[in-house]
């Protein structure tokens, strides 16, 4: 996995929140993470709460395709969990 330097701005959340809604669907699911749970960061430092819950159930639906795609147990319990 590459690191990326991203400059953010005022919209960073919802920035974050669609490039790791791509990368879910393109199969990138470590990366797509990373952008989730750095969006969920910056959409409640902005008040955007019903993007909020959107990027909390993008980050779940990742994780449930982790497990569908490795069978590691961890990602079903994180699924399970945190949504």
């Amino acid at each position: 996995m590459a690191i990326m330097q991203v400059k953010l701005g005022k919209n960073s959340g919802s920035y974050l929140h669609e490039r790791g809604a791509v990368l879910r669907e393109k199969d990138r699911l470590e990366e797509a993470l990373v952008f989730l749970t750095l969006s969920l960061v910056h959409l409640q430092k902005e008040g955007k709460y019903t993007e909020l819950v959107d990027a909390l159930k993008d980050r779940c639906l990742t994780w449930k395709h982790l497990f569908l795609v490795t069978k590691e147990k961890a990602y079903a319990i994180l699924a399970k969990k945190r949504c």
